[in-house]
Order: structure tokens, then C-alpha cells, then sequence
């Protein structure tokens, strides 16, 4: 699958999927910071959601501590219904430029917050 096809077919799950996390209507004033982790679980990959009070600085040693705190919706995670047999950088590289522009295009829930940062198991988190 190319990287355009699997973006055409991404953004749509993506957009609805941060929609609903927003209606829920618990998202916590007081997050500063989105996670998006793209993660490998069986025959597709799956995406996972969560927001931090504070900064996305991974960096350290107190990954554990922060996702002990962290604010996690009912709807965390998004099947995607891409096999794991694409995986070529694509994938993430998808669900990077699809948050990107969703955030360019003021989304409520990606606007209301300072940072957004998506990853996955191989690369570090990339920063919006």
C-alpha cells in the first residue's frame, strides 16, 4: 500500500475518532499535552490516544510516572484496519502528516492543547 492510499484511507477513521474522544466531553481542561502511539497489536496496527497535564518531554526516566497521571478516554484506541504486513515507515508517517494537518486546520481537540506528539515503537516522538 503507498503511503498516499493508506493516508486517503486513515484520515477519515482519524478524523471521526478524535471527534468522538472530544464528544465524550471529560477531556480535562487542564492537559497541555496529546500522545498519539502507534503501536503493532496482531494482524493490524492500532492507534492509542492519551493527554498529559504536563509537556511530552519523554526524554527522561519518568515515562511510567507520567502515564500513571495520564487522562485516558473510553474510545483510547483506533483499530485500523491496516495490516501490519505494510509496514515500510508509512503507516506513522501517515498518522503524523494526517494529525499535522487536522491541527492546521484547528480541530477543537488538537487546538486545545500546547503540544501534540506522535510515535510509534521504532522513532522517537515527533512534535507539532
Amino acid at each position: 500500500m503507498l503511503e498516499s492510499e493508506m493516508y486517503v484511507v486513515l484520515k477519515p477513521k482519524i478524523e471521526e475518532w478524535l471527534s468522538e474522544i472530544a464528544s465524550e466531553g471529560d477531556f480535562p481542561d487542564e492537559c497541555k499535552a496529546i500522545y498519539i502511539r502507534v503501536q503493532i497489536t496482531g494482524p493490524e496496527y492500532v492507534v492509542f490516544f492519551m493527554g498529559f497535564k504536563d509537556d511530552l518531554d519523554f526524554s527522561g526516566n519518568d515515562f511510567d510516572q507520567k502515564i500513571e497521571s495520564a487522562y485516558i478516554p473510553k474510545n483510547q484506541s483506533l483499530l485500523s484496519g491496516i495490516s501490519t504486513e505494510h509496514f515500510d515507515g508509512f503507516f506513522t508517517s501517515s498518522v503524523f502528516n494526517i494529525i499535522k494537518e487536522l491541527r492546521s486546520n484547528n480541530h477543537p481537540l488538537l487546538n486545545a492543547v500546547a503540544m501534540v506528539g506522535v510515535s510509534d515503537h521504532y522513532r522517537p516522538v515527533d512534535y507539532l
